[in-house]
């Protein structure tokens, strides 16, 4: 016989069955990110580019030669010295001669030593150059 308190009783539920649709939420929430945000490679150092009234977007597959604030140089996001970017630039340009490279530089750097760089890449080949800015604010 069975006692009063079995025959009333309901089947046990499993309490992660709670859980379950907040965890369906987090992976929704996941893939629309992933889907719907932008990706992109952060800078090898700090920079805060020169403003401009221009708002032309950046384009990611576009070769970036960046310069910080104490004229370290980095081309595709590797450190280097300015040789070495002469030889990596050269070795870029061969394999693809029609790309524009890209300048990232700090607008605190000195315009001089930003010219010195541009007269240098010109000597190795580069003929398109873009310098990158940050829109101005209004």
């Amino acid at each position: 016989m069975k006692s009063l308190k079995q025959c009333n009783s309901r089947p046990q539920k499993n309490s992660d069955e709670h859980i379950l649709p907040l965890i369906n939420v987090v992976f929704l929430l996941l893939i629309f990110f992933m889907i719907a945000g932008r990706l992109t490679t952060s800078d090898p150092f700090k920079i805060d580019p020169s403003s401009s009234l221009s708002s032309t977007q950046e384009e990611s597959e576009i070769a970036v030669i960046h310069m910080g604030t104490q004229g370290e140089l980095a081309f595709q996001n590797e450190p280097m010295d300015q040789g070495t970017l002469k030889d990596k630039v050269r070795g870029y340009l061969t394999d693809h001669p029609d790309h524009i490279l890209r300048l990232k530089v700090d607008g605190t750097y000195a315009a001089g030593a930003v010219l010195k760089l541009m007269t240098d890449l010109r000597e190795v080949g580069v003929e398109k150059l873009s310098l990158v800015t940050q829109l101005e604010a209004p």
